[in-house]
């Protein structure tokens, strides 16, 4: 989950605003529309960055990531009910988890067919800023579903929502709700629509052969508490790449950051 609690008044009032904006259907599809097409262009930048290395390129990653693309690494991720482990290259893990990105991304749609209703539990805050869950109903178009009354997160999804489906499904399975407060980011760049549509691409479970499909299986990482609003995750992140913590390629907050360009 995106998670961005903590605002300032200003912002509030700001979210206000694009709550009566947005709401309504057509103009939420648009939104996702415009999102998604931008999030695709963004996705096709990185495979091309990944495909064609160069001095930049390499740069960009040690800036980001703390460390050399070829740095050797080991991830850790659940296949099949049991732990895997997979050590390659630094490069290796961002450039096949963005293959695996693309295949799902290119799928995925605003507008495919007629809206519908869809029943799920949503997690809101309360007076308190605790969490609590509430049964709702509410309208999915394409692959997202309009959760933007609800001002307790950006984005999110259920990680192994997609375990067994065929490739050629996720347009019919895959489901991203979108929160209220992914109404007011900017488009592309840093904490944006298109990072945090990624960031929870990031999520989505690995599976079938060697964990060929899926996204990265992160984690919105320390995953032993729960922290306060999004400027601590991110603080948690660069503590990550200041100590060498190569888990840092299992945290989302960490890998969303290769998404944040224009």
């Amino acid at each position: 989950m995106s998670n961005d609690r903590g605002s300032s008044s200003g912002e509030n009032q700001k979210t206000e605003q694009c709550i009566q904006e947005f709401q309504v259907t057509n103009q939420f599809k648009k939104m996702m529309k415009e999102s998604l097409e931008e999030q695709k262009k963004v996705i096709d930048k990185r495979v091309k960055t990944l495909t064609h290395w160069s001095d930049e390129a390499e740069d960009e990653f040690r800036r980001i990531f703390g460390v050399p693309s070829e740095k050797i690494i080991t991830i850790k991720f659940k296949l099949n009910g049991e732990v895997t482990k997979e050590t390659k290259s630094a490069r290796a893990v961002i450039q096949e988890a963005v293959d695996r990105m693309k295949f799902i991304c290119d799928k995925l749609s605003a507008d495919k067919g007629e809206c519908k209703e869809v029943t799920f539990i949503d997690k809101y805050l309360d007076s308190n800023d605790n969490y609590y869950d509430k049964d709702v109903t509410k309208w999915k178009c394409g692959n997202f579903v309009n959760s933007t009354d609800n001002d307790a997160y950006t984005a999110n999804v259920t990680p192994d929502h997609i375990i067994g489906v065929s490739p050629d499904k996720y347009v019919d399975v895959v489901t991203i709700r979108i929160g209220q407060r992914f109404v007011c980011k900017p488009m592309t760049g840093k904490d944006s629509k298109v990072s945090s549509l990624c960031h929870e691409l990031t999520h989505l479970v690995r599976y079938g052969p060697k964990g060929m499909y899926g996204g990265m299986q992160s984690e919105d990482m320390p995953v032993d508490k729960e922290l306060q609003n999004a400027k601590e995750y991110d603080i948690f992140a660069d503590k990550l790449i200041k100590n060498k913590d190569m888990t840092l390629f299992e945290n989302a907050y960490n890998i969303e950051r290769y998404f944040e360009i224009d």
